[in-house]
Order: C-alpha cells, then sequence, then structure tokens
C-alpha cells in the first residue's frame, strides 16, 4: 500500500500518544505512527471501514510496528457522505461495472 492512501487521515482524538503492547515503543502523534510502522504484507489492506460508539464511519488503520507486532488505530473517515458525495460514487461504480 502506497503512502498516498494515508494522506489526510486524522486520528480520532485522544488517541494519541500509543504504545506497542509487545515491545512499548511510543507513537507520540498520528504521524508518527503512520510513518515509523510499516504496511500490511502485500495483498492486505492497512485500511477498514468501521464505525466509532455513535454510528459515525471511521477508518481503521492497521500498521506493523518494527518489532513486527501489528497495531490497529482509528481515524476520521475522509470520505464524503453528502448526497452529491454519494452521488459521485454512484457514477463512478456504473462506470466501472461496464
Amino acid at each position: 500500500m502506497s503512502d498516498e492512501s494515508l494522506k489526510g487521515l486524522k486520528a480520532l482524538p485522544l488517541k494519541f500518544p500509543r504504545q506497542c503492547g509487545s515491545c512499548g515503543r511510543i507513537y507520540q502523534t498520528e504521524a508518527e505512527f503512520l510513518q515509523q510502522t510499516l504496511g500490511m504484507r502485500a495483498g492486505r489492506s492497512s485500511l477498514k471501514e468501521g464505525e466509532d460508539d455513535d454510528g459515525r464511519v471511521i477508518v481503521e488503520v492497521f500498521r506493523n510496528c518494527l518489532c513486527g507486532s501489528t497495531m490497529m488505530d482509528e481515524f476520521h473517515s475522509r470520505r464524503d457522505n453528502s448526497v452529491e458525495g454519494q452521488r459521485r460514487r454512484a457514477e463512478y461504480a456504473k462506470a466501472h461495472a461496464k
């Protein structure tokens, strides 16, 4: 997965600093977490859609600490859920279904 797919992600409030449960390494900020960890192995996405406790869409980001332990943190979704955003996604899906 390219670093492009991680651009613009903003962590949910109070998520950092974050500590690896295996080795104890501390990531002070979301930028450190994204830059100093590794993506998932080939063929596996680091991003997964989820919901917070209030039902809002979030992005779960899976990254591997340098010790090899997989960590997950939650970020705000960048998806435009407005009526216009939904219309554009429907058009995109329709165009790629042909």
